[in-house]
C-alpha cells in the first residue's frame, strides 16, 4: 500500500496488536 502511495497514517495494521499498533508508524484507529 504503501508503495501504491497511500500515506502510512491511512493504514491499520489490523494483525498487529492494539497494543503495538502505536508503535508501528501506521494508523493506530
Amino acid at each position: 500500500l504503501v508503495a501504491a502511495g497511500i500515506p502510512q497514517n491511512q493504514i491499520i495494521l489490523a494483525f498487529k496488536s492494539p497494543e503495538i499498533r502505536p508503535y508501528t508508524g501506521f494508523a493506530v484507529a
